[in-house]
């Protein structure tokens, strides 16, 4: 995210606290109804047959200003639905709103059940009637406020432009092809960039001082959040920036971009990984090859070590045969896994085939590999999720 841009709104939303808060725009009324929009759902699945449409009455009411718009009345659609198929719908939301343990793709999966399970409901029921499609953003208004502490709100225009202002390239997608981990990353960027701002945090903070209702406590941002994305499209927080809308190609490039840096980091991982399975081998050879080690090798029969010098390549050792009292000298790793020298010692064989390739490449060789891997991924590491 350009953190340019995004102090810019917050010094924006802190000028503007009071409007977006309290009057006109009240839009503390999130906080008011995410208190108590839990304890009524639960209570309306807990409840017997004959109040569970009164009681989800009583939840969706509730919520009416964020689930609905001149397009689309979710909340009484999922009424409707309730008195014509009570246990299927009771059962629906009751998957909905279980836990996943944070799995995204599931919660995703789930939400797409839900709306798919409900928009057959609306062929049987009411097929004329547009307005009680139930979408991405209405099941993420119910997941919203129902466990905000997990969850975030999202309204598609605000969102969009949102991510457009504060250039973050990853693609959400549209209602229909949503990508709930996307999504969600972008509002936990943007939850650490509130966290930082001690300001934001204090304005934030001051909602608690003297509240007029009973408010959910948001310890982990999410509906602040989500106010911030939601004030910035609707109470002219971009003014001051200049921006423009990404365009298709400028997304597709960053992805690629975010896809070779993928492929760059896993490349480095794996530079560093054989450069410490070398350093590795090397503690192993100089352990078994001491000087006074035994050996065997294959012409001149069996042998001792008679001296052992590190190398920046994999040591090298001095070993003297009968037919060589003054020793031979060979490369003390490299002599081990290409079969030359066999010391007497447990667990060479599958010490070999551990270290093989990476004692054949040689630690300068490795040591280079490393510095390239690195060079080459630092123009990408912002592309890095």
């Amino acid at each position: 995210m350009n953190e340019k841009r995004l102090k810019t709104i917050f010094k924006n939303y802190v000028a503007k606290f009071d409007q977006i808060t309290y009057v006109p725009h009240e839009e503390i009324y999130k906080w008011e109804i995410a208190h108590d929009f839990k304890p009524l759902l639960d209570d309306a699945l807990a409840s017997p047959a004959e109040e569970f449409l009164e009681k989800m009455k009583q939840a969706v009411t509730l919520a009416t200003n964020l689930l609905s718009n001149q397009y689309e009345l979710p909340g009484g659609a999922i009424c409707e639905y309730i008195k014509r198929e009570p246990e299927y719908m009771r059962q629906l939301l009751i998957e909905l709103f279980s836990d996943d343990g944070g799995d995204l793709e599931a919660r995703q999966s789930r939400i797409d059940h839900f709306s798919s399970e409900c928009n057959q409901l609306k062929s049987r029921f009411f097929p004329n009637s547009y307005k009680f499609e139930i979408g991405q953003r209405a099941v993420m208004v119910l997941l919203g406020l129902y466990d905000p502490e997990n969850n975030y709100l999202y309204k598609p225009m605000q969102a969009n432009e949102f991510a457009d202002c504060v250039e973050f390239y990853d693609d959400f997608g549209p209602s229909t092809h949503f990508k709930l981990p996307v999504y969600y990353r972008m509002c936990d960027e943007l939850v650490a960039a509130i966290r930082a701002d001690k300001e934001l945090i204090e304005k934030h903070n001051s909602i608690y001082d003297c509240p007029r209702k009973p408010l959910h406590e948001d310890k982990n941002l999410h509906l602040f959040a989500f106010d911030i994305i939601y004030s910035g499209a609707n109470y002219h927080l971009y003014n001051d920036i200049e921006y423009s809308h990404i365009s298709s190609k400028e997304r597709k490039e960053y992805l690629d971009n975010c896809e070779k840096a993928e492929k760059l980091a896993d490349a480095v991982d794996k530079a560093r990984t054989d450069l410490e399975l070398f350093e590795e081998a090397i503690a192993f050879y100089s352990g078994i090859l001491h000087v006074g080690a035994n050996v065997k090798h294959k012409l001149w029969g069996d042998g001792t070590v008679i001296q052992y010098k590190d190398s920046s390549a994999s040591g090298s050792i001095l070993v003297a045969f009968p037919k060589y009292p003054e020793g031979k000298p060979f490369e003390a790793a490299k002599s081990v896994v290409s079969g030359f020298l066999r010391p007497v010692a447990e667990g060479v064989d599958e010490a070999n085939e551990k270290y093989r390739a990476v004692i054949n490449k040689g630690g300068e060789q490795l040591r280079h590999a490393l510095k390239n891997a690195e060079d080459a991924l630092r123009p990408y590491e912002k592309f890095l999720s």
